[in-house]
């Protein structure tokens, strides 16, 4: 069994005597100076039979560069000795503070000065904002042309209608052909807020009738007196809309139509670099029908100059010879881009 005395102990625990850093030695150390871990001194151990204490062997002080001004123990604590900060720092802090708020006053002098004070809370009322006014019709004599608007909307029969319109003797004709379907569309408004579409003579003036539909109604000034366009209000034509796919009339016919944008081209109309396409369509009618136009001609821009979506517009159609399509019409003219007529229709 081997002796538990310092010759048999593999490791031996040392103090050391600068930094009381407690370090262990392997138990077989020869006696030699060892650095200590903690403050690296150099340490003279005992040897094995010695129970002399380590000596401190010094190590050579590092080299340290020359620090200027005093030690840390000269500190002077009464700031007895303390050196005045030089003129010009404090003049330049202060210019620093007076450019600041330079800037802020220009700042807020450009802004238009203070912000708007808050409403008080006693006892004066606030200052009430006044409703915007009431939009000035902008139609002369609109209460006459109301009036004049209300009684053909509202007339009980077809007859009642013929003391309301324009040119009335050619019209007359026409109405009491359609007596039998006739039916009084009613008025509900009519918005006088919007500048009225103006040509020539005539007026056209949105209008809601008794189903809430808005409608353009044009009215003409005739002796003195204002008349309802009965033509374009029924979109009247000469030749009747079905009858010009069924028949394929001869000759040139006068439409009331909306057109529209289209791309249908073929059989007489093929070429989409030379022809204008429009759908051609009327609201009491479900046949649809194709014009065209030369696209590098004065009509064609005219047509190119409407605005987009459908459009009402009368114009002069025909039935290209020997074409094999009952739907397709070449436009000779458009004498307008409203259902309007300036001069009593043929």
């Amino acid at each position: 069994m081997p002796d538990s005395g310092h010759a048999s102990r593999r490791w031996n625990a040392f103090v050391c005597p600068e930094c009381r850093q407690i370090f262990r030695v392997p138990g077989h150390h020869d006696g030699k100076g060892v650095v200590c871990p903690g403050c690296r001194r150099m340490l003279r151990l005992p040897e094995h039979d010695s129970t002399s204490p380590p000596l401190v062997v010094p190590l050579p002080e590092p080299r340290r560069r020359r620090r200027s001004g005093k030690r840390a123990d000269e500190f002077d604590e009464t700031f007895a000795h303390k050196k005045e900060s030089p003129p010009w720092l404090r003049w330049a802090i202060v210019a620093s503070f007076a450019t600041v708020f330079t800037i802020f006053a220009l700042g807020w002098i450009l802004r238009g000065g203070a912000d708007p004070a808050p409403v008080s809370s006693g006892d004066s009322p606030p200052e009430t904002i006044p409703s915007p006014a009431a939009p000035t019709p902008k139609a002369p004599d609109f209460q006459q042309l109301e009036a004049v608007i209300k009684a053909f909307l509202e007339a009980p029969t077809a007859e009642d209608l013929l003391a309301h319109i324009r040119h009335a003797d050619l019209s007359a004709p026409r109405i009491r052909a359609s007596a039998t379907t006739y039916s009084p569309p009613g008025f509900r408004s009519a918005a006088w807020n919007f500048e009225p579409i103006r040509q020539g003579d005539g007026l056209g003036i949105m209008v809601e009738t008794g189903d809430f539909t808005e409608r353009i109604i044009w009215v003409v000034k005739e002796n003195g007196a204002w008349k309802v366009d009965w033509e374009s209000w029924s979109g009247w034509c000469a030749t009747p809309w079905d009858k010009m796919s069924s028949e394929k009339p001869a000759g040139t016919h006068r439409l009331r139509a909306l057109a529209a944008p289209a791309e249908y081209f073929n059989f007489n109309f093929t070429d989409d670099f030379e022809w204008l396409c429009f759908r051609l369509r009327h609201p009491e009618s479900e046949e649809t029908l194709y014009g065209y136009v030369l696209r590098q001609s004065e009509l064609g821009a005219a047509f190119q100059a409407l605005e987009p979506g459908e459009q009402p517009v009368i114009i002069d159609v025909s039935f290209p010879p020997d074409s094999p399509a009952d739907n397709q019409l070449l436009i000779e003219a458009m004498p307008s881009t409203t259902w309007l007529e300036t001069t009593p229709s043929p």
